[in-house]
């Protein structure tokens, strides 16, 4: 199997399972369900969260750099192709030869 074909069948198999266990989580939520079993057993605690609400802070405050801070990020994203693409894989990479990139190290 091709490095991406796994990537992507990973990700479609965590897809899954995410989806799975949180239809799971939502089961364990409803009043009178058993939360305990031979061998496991959920503990539900309930938590509040703050959130800061940025909306209502000055402009002055929002645009000053000095509370800014920029950090870089890589996102590995994977998309199937469509029927046809694959023979435009490396498309411009036949007549152009190839690029090198040096590796970014954040």
């Amino acid at each position: 199997m091709e490095l991406v074909d796994e990537f992507a069948a990973v990700r479609a198999e965590i897809q899954r399972l995410e989806t799975r266990a949180e239809a799971l989580r939502q089961a364990l939520l409803e009043p009178g369900v058993r939360l305990r079993s031979n061998r496991n057993e959920v503990v539900l605690r309930h938590s509040t969260r703050r959130s800061f609400q940025r909306d209502l802070l000055p402009p002055e405050l929002l645009n000053a750099p000095r509370f800014w801070k920029e950090s870089r990020l890589v996102t590995v994203s994977v998309r199937p192709l469509a029927p046809g693409d694959e023979a435009d894989l490396f498309g411009d990479l036949a007549e152009e030869g190839p690029t090198l990139v040096e590796p970014f190290d954040p």
